[in-house]
């Protein structure tokens, strides 16, 4: 579904116009991008089918291709977890079981858990997530307040997160 956070850091010589730079992912259609003071280039992935896609810059119409790839992943899917509640304190394993599980370096479990009087997004926990097969993954619970959280999985510990997600209560 796309909405993953993309940077891109390199040396540019000379650098890019901030108003005409944008990302492309394979044969997606280009998406606005942002370049900062450090050389980092910044855009968010469109909805594209699984698999690799090549990730080209362009910048003022002038595309700049590279040998960076992104890989598209299918969105996980969670059905269940064990044990469904576990003390305040954490260190819970969590079994969690569903399917489209891989073996990423970078998949994580956030622990969401009501939203702070002060704001409007949920408190969040993000927690790395151990790879045990396609359909089994499991996450340790952190530190919470009693009360329900919800779990979901995210690739790259930024978003997407998944759009399944369980209930745990510490």
């Amino acid at each position: 579904r796309g909405g993953s956070l993309t940077t891109i850091r390199g040396e540019w010589g000379t650098p890019p116009l901030r108003d005409g730079i944008t990302c492309i992912f394979g044969s997606n259609k280009a998406v606005a991008a942002s370049f900062d003071a450090t050389g980092t280039i910044t855009c968010v992935s469109p909805s594209s089918s699984s698999g690799p896609a090549v990730l080209s810059v362009s910048n003022n119409h002038a595309v700049f291709t590279s040998a960076l790839v992104f890989t598209f992943e299918k969105e996980p899917v969670l059905n269940s977890l064990h044990p469904v509640m576990g003390p305040s304190r954490g260190g819970t394993v969590l079994a969690l079981f569903g399917a489209g599980f891989h073996t990423s370096e970078s998949m994580w479990c956030q622990f969401s858990f009501g939203t702070d009087p002060n704001a409007t997004q949920p408190r969040s926990m993000l927690v790395v997530a151990r790879y045990i097969s396609s359909t089994y993954l499991e996450c340790i619970t952190p530190v919470a307040s009693a009360g329900y959280s919800t779990v979901q999985l995210t690739f790259n510990g930024e978003g997407p997160m998944s759009v399944d997600s369980l209930a745990f209560e510490y």
